[in-house]
Parts: structure tokens; sequence; C-alpha cells
């Protein structure tokens, strides 16, 4: 239960306020949607897909790790972004890389909890560990707001990706116990 009320604490930071930022940056309402809306949408069920095909061709535990790992890559590459001067093309491939990641990673994670339900109570099982999955992302949405504002855009995706690295002990316990 730890494992799902944790692995998306940090990625929840930082999706919480990727668009505050893309407006504060003076991306226009049309770019975000784009963006966010069509390319996002696209890269999420395309991580979707690669996702289910890693829960099919490989040990869950090594598709929750390739995933778990991968998303670092885009989390952070927010923070670098929101540090500078941020354009079209990097705001862009960050969003996609980051749609693309959490797409695979949920569809693992989700693979993973039907192949752990118990089979006797299997809707009602799946149904609570999918709660507990949803509420999970509920503190790093509460606390990223104030980290914004205390510390600006980069610290809160930086922290977000910390949080997501921080992850990997928990899905290293959870691992090392098979």
């Amino acid at each position: 239960m730890v494992f799902l009320a944790t692995y998306k604490l940090g990625e929840s930071m930082n999706d919480t306020m990727w668009k505050p930022f893309l407006v504060d940056a003076g991306f226009t309402p049309k770019f975000i949607g784009w963006v966010n809306g069509t390319l996002g949408m696209g890269a999420s069920i395309a991580g979707s897909l690669a996702g289910g095909w890693l829960a099919s061709a490989l040990p869950l535990d090594r598709g929750l790790w390739i995933t778990s790992v991968a998303r670092l890559v885009p989390l952070g590459a927010q923070a670098v972004v929101a540090a500078g001067t941020p354009g079209a093309a990097a705001v862009s491939t960050a969003i996609v890389a980051e749609h693309f990641c959490g797409g695979a990673l949920t569809t693992v994670v989700f693979a993973s909890m039907m192949a752990r339900t118990d089979k006797r109570v299997g809707a009602s099982h799946y149904t609570a560990l999918a709660a507990i999955e949803v509420l999970g992302k509920f503190p790093g949405g509460w606390i990223s707001g104030p980290i914004a504002q205390a510390a600006g855009y980069p610290a809160v995706f930086a922290a977000g990706t910390a949080l997501s690295a921080a992850f990997l002990v928990v899905l290293w316990r959870l691992t090392s116990r098979r």
C-alpha cells in the first residue's frame, strides 16, 4: 500500500504546477492546450501501450524498475526547463516525455496490481488498491503550490523529481522481498 500511495507523489507535484508555470512563462492557452492535450495525451497512450508491452514481455518487477527510473528523466527536464528560458521545443519535449513515461509506469503499476489482487474478491480488492493509488496523488498537489510560491517553479519541479527518486527506495524494498 505504501508503494501505491507514493509512486506518483513527486509526479503529481510537477503535474499540478506545470500548467501554471506555462501560463506564467507566457505560453498561450492554444499552445498549452495543444501540447498538454493533443501531444500529451497521444504520448500517454503510446506510453500505456509501451507499458503494456513491458508488463507482458518482462517480469512485472523489472517493468516497474524500468518505468520508474525512466520517469525521472522528464521530471528532471521540467526542473531544467523551468530554470532557464523555456522555448516551445523544450516544453513540448518535456511534456511528451513526461506523459509517455507516466503512461508506461501507470500501466505497469496497474498490471502489477491486477497480478496481486486476491481473485476471491477481485473487483473489491482492485478497487481498494486503485483508490489508494489515487489518494496517494493528493499530497503532491497540496504541497506543490506553497513550494512554488516560496521557492519558485524550478524548486517544486526539482522536489517532485527528488521525491520520485526517493520512491525508488520503496520500490527496492517491495521488489527485494520477493
